[in-house]
């Protein structure tokens, strides 16, 4: 395993006011996890270097079954996507992984934590305080983390850790309403 802890090689970001791009400079991601909004224009499409590998997941920030939403299909593939780059990891090699969406708070922090349960091979207390010492107040898509648990077979364990942190901060979900209205990313 890597000796480098995980906020060596994973940041979370979001396309709020030019933030992306300046932590992709900063960063030098070798692999990122895109995850926008449907029907998102083209003049806000993310534009990465070249030799980034990149896996987009093109769904709604919302926990239903509506169109546009999370499925199984899309977090299988994602899975899929970051089982060998966190082999890599684990392996030493220099692998930095970008996890973005548009606010980076929900679907980016799901991502990210899919990645550290991989990491940390399904141990959800463990990955979900490593996301906690990378990124300020994530809220993780709670459906997301249902598929992915369900795709691992890594029971709801860390479900209800998210489940218990989010009922500490009930007060949350309104402020990141204010906040996507205020960078005029609630698509």
């Amino acid at each position: 395993m890597s000796e480098h802890g995980p906020s060596e090689w994973l940041r979370v970001s979001s396309l709020a006011e030019g933030r992306l791009a300046r932590d992709v400079a900063a960063f030098r991601p070798t692999h990122i996890v895109s995850l926008v909004n449907p029907g998102l224009s083209t003049d806000r499409q993310p534009r990465f270097p070249r030799d980034t590998a990149v896996h987009q997941m093109v769904r709604h920030d919302v926990n239903s079954d509506e169109e546009g939403a999370p499925d199984a299909a899309a977090v299988a593939d994602l899975i899929a996507w970051l089982s060998p780059v966190i082999a890599q990891v684990r392996a030493g090699d220099p692998v930095r992984v970008l996890s973005h969406c548009h606010q980076g708070i929900s679907r980016s922090t799901a991502a990210a934590l899919i990645a550290l349960m991989l990491y940390h091979r399904g141990k959800a207390k463990r990955a979900f305080e490593d996301l906690l010492a990378i990124t300020n107040k994530p809220w993780p898509n709670a459906k997301i983390l249902r598929l992915a648990e369900a795709e691992c077979g890594w029971g709801n364990g860390l479900s209800a850790i998210v489940d218990e942190y989010r009922a500490g901060f009930r007060h949350r979900p309104a402020s990141y309403g204010r906040l996507q209205r205020r960078t005029g990313l609630d698509l």
